[in-house]
């Protein structure tokens, strides 16, 4: 738990956010990480976040920049405005992602 909320922490420290402010949290798997432990590093990281007065209002969790079913994980965050937001949301096509 400890290395979850060091992670969280120099990312939340080098985005600066202020807040009250919205936030995209992306955690990305590497193959070789069960979809459990990666919902776990989700909670975790979106604790952390909340706990610096972000809101997490968009998320994916999953494997989809995979290295040869490698452990671990990596997380990213993205403050999000409207502009952000509508990109976000707009409607994806490809082989990977679809919605």
């Amino acid at each position: 738990m400890r290395l979850r909320r060091k992670l969280v922490q120099a990312i939340t420290h080098d985005l600066r956010a202020e807040p009250g402010g919205e936030a995209l949290l992306l955690v990305n798997g590497f193959g070789g990480t069960p979809s459990s432990e990666l919902y776990l590093m989700y909670d975790a990281a979106e604790r952390q976040i909340a706990k610096h007065g972000l809101k997490v209002t968009r998320s994916l969790v999953g494997s989809y920049v995979t290295s040869l079913d490698m452990a671990g994980c990596s997380v990213t965050v993205t403050l999000l405005d409207e502009q952000m937001t509508a990109l976000w949301d707009a409607p994806v096509h490809t082989a990977a992602l679809r919605w």
